[in-house]
């Protein structure tokens, strides 16, 4: 099950890291903090995950991390979609000034 939240934490990851390059962000690393609280009963699955996105760089822009992160969620990364369907996704970000 730890591998489902490392699997979500690299797919969100991953978009992020290449949408924030694609409109030009000085982004030098990017950190993501990823956990899960399961359902007593079983089979155990996640009812919410949590994820922090650490970005670091220089002159990154706010609305481009809030930007990168929707899309993600919201469109492109399957596994997160999948997580959503069984419970509630929640984000937040932090920038970094390198």
């Amino acid at each position: 099950m730890e591998l489902l939240l490392v699997a979500f934490g690299g797919c969100t990851g991953m978009d992020v890291i290449s949408i924030l390059r694609k409109k030009r962000q000085q982004v030098t690393g990017l950190e993501m903090n990823v956990k899960g609280e399961k359902t007593s009963d079983y089979p155990k699955i996640y009812k919410e995950v949590h994820v922090e996105y650490v970005v670091k760089g220089k002159g990154v822009q706010k609305e481009a991390v809030e930007r990168a992160i929707g899309l993600s969620l919201d469109k492109y990364c399957s596994v997160g979609a999948t997580l959503a369907k069984a419970g509630t996704i929640t984000h937040s970000y932090k920038i970094i000034e390198e």
